[in-house]
């Protein structure tokens, strides 16, 4: 179910010229740390922090090559 939303994710920020960041490489790591309740797709305080690190590389990778527009 969630590769298949992954990859929905994926393509719509594809088709909208927006950046998609894959984030399950890095939960998968630590899933049962970042993802403790198997009922609940919630990620854990730990796992929101690692999710939050894997938006921020990609901001600053961004910023780094000019995408940004600081105006």
């Amino acid at each position: 179910m969630l590769d298949g939303l992954n990859k929905s994710i994926q393509v719509s920020s594809k088709v909208n010229g927006d950046t998609f960041v894959p984030t399950e490489k890095v939960i998968a790591k630590h899933y049962q740390t970042y993802i403790p309740n198997s009922l609940n797709i919630h990620l854990s305080l730990e796992g929101y922090q690692a999710v939050a690190n894997q938006f921020w590389k990609a901001i600053l990778i961004k910023e780094f090559l000019g995408y940004i527009d600081r105006d």
